[in-house]
């Protein structure tokens, strides 16, 4: 979807020097946000060694393994995207930045969904392991992520782009018309709508499983030590975070 006159461009226009600073700015964080994310990989990762890679895998141990991994490759992916260094293939068609571009793009979404199976699972939990809750749990973030990938599907129809020299800095130039940038925008719109839902799910058991505790207890008796072994038992804090 890259056009052929986009692929390699060089240009001294004054007027993109606003765009160099603010993506010079933005390095910055990708840059810190990468290192970070690096530095507790490598803190964690003999405890992640002992307890994931040494025993036998369950489907919540792939979730697990995607996000972290696919995450990591994500922030680095953003991080090369920013940073002004030249591509290995700048006069090819199909270039490294294209590549860069595309893993930004996609891989939030492959992580919201394995995310989202991780929350169905708690809330599937929190419900008494309902059917009916895990159906319609089921049902509501298959569509949250289909209607996601269908918005940058479509966002991404539109898409041009390769590496530039802008004022001799070395930048990942992407173009996308004004119609399909809105829609990449709205990309987020199902997966916040799924994780408020999710969060009011929550909310709503633990305030049932309040009322339960409070009838059950005796008016003289402190409810306040039952009531955040609930709040924690309940995944909660998981939601709020």
């Amino acid at each position: 979807m890259s056009h052929p006159d986009m692929t390699y461009i060089v240009s001294n226009d004054p007027s993109w020097w606003s765009v160099i600073s603010g993506l010079r700015f933005a390095s910055y964080f990708a840059v810190a946000s990468t290192v970070s994310v690096v530095y507790d990989w490598v803190l964690t990762f003999a405890q992640e060694f002992e307890l994931i890679w040494r025993r036998r895998w369950s489907f919540m141990t792939i979730l697990y393994v995607s996000v972290r991994y696919i995450g990591i490759l994500y922030s680095l992916a953003f991080t090369i995207w920013l940073l002004p260094f030249p591509m290995p293939d700048q006069h090819n068609g199909h270039d490294s930045c294209n590549i860069l571009y595309f893993i930004v793009a996609w891989a939030p979404i492959v992580i919201d969904a394995a995310l989202g199976l991780i929350i169905m699972t708690r809330l599937h939990a929190m419900y008494g392991r309902s059917n009916k809750m895990l159906i319609f749990l089921a049902a509501f973030l298959l569509v949250a992520t289909i209607a996601a990938a269908v918005v940058m599907f479509m966002g991404n129809l539109g898409y041009s782009g390769g590496e530039a020299v802008l004022s001799g800095y070395h930048v990942c130039d992407c173009h996308l018309d004004t119609n399909s940038l809105e829609l990449t925008d709205d990309m987020i719109i199902p997966t916040a709508i799924w994780e408020i839902s999710a969060f009011c799910l929550a909310v709503r058991i633990v305030i049932k499983r309040f009322h339960e505790l409070r009838q059950s207890q005796s008016q003289s008796r402190s409810a306040i030590g039952d009531c955040l072994t609930v709040f924690i038992q309940s995944h909660a804090l998981y939601f709020l975070a």
